[in-house]
């Protein structure tokens, strides 16, 4: 077997693993364990970082994080949010639009008023300094108030929303 093939072979297994996890985590949420799952999920974030396998642990919180959304938890999603965005600082990722519309889904599923959405966008908008713009990519700017004027009209009157239309 070529080396190639070997590595290719290692990473289906790999995927399959956390395929494997992801449903264990994912039955857990559902029974309504979400302290159990929330407690998995980091566990498996920093194993996943010790080991270096950065895409495994990026695509983990952000299934996650979006989980644990759709069942309304809150603070467990925002949790999980703002480890995506370690994994992006720690891994030295490059700033790329797919990535930016992660975070922007992220950050759209969060409460209007929750005190994580404001300590996420700024982590993300310090994190996507790494493209153009000083302040934030000009691409999430756009994303993030997209979210915000979908919203309700209240939003706009968010002190988060004043930053990015008016940066």
């Amino acid at each position: 077997m070529s080396e190639p093939e070997s590595l290719r072979g290692s990473s289906a297994r790999n995927r399959g693993g956390v395929q494997r996890v992801e449903g264990k985590l994912r039955a857990s949420v559902e029974k309504g364990d979400y302290y159990e799952a929330h407690q998995m999920y980091r566990t498996l974030f920093f194993r996943y970082m010790s080991q270096a396998k950065h895409a495994e642990a990026r695509e983990l919180m952000y299934n996650g994080a979006l989980l644990f959304f759709s069942h309304n938890q809150q603070n467990s999603a925002a949790d999980l949010s703002m480890l995506v965005l370690e994994v992006f600082e720690k891994s030295e990722v490059k700033v790329e639009d797919e990535l930016l519309e992660c975070l922007a889904k992220l950050f759209s599923r969060m409460e209007p008023n929750s005190p994580e959405r404001v300590a996420f966008v700024s982590r993300a908008l310090k994190w996507s300094t790494g493209g153009p713009g000083k302040l934030g990519h000009p691409k999430l700017h756009q994303l993030l108030a997209v979210t915000l004027w979908k919203g309700n009209m209240d939003q706009q009157c968010d002190p988060v929303y004043r930053v990015i239309t008016h940066v």
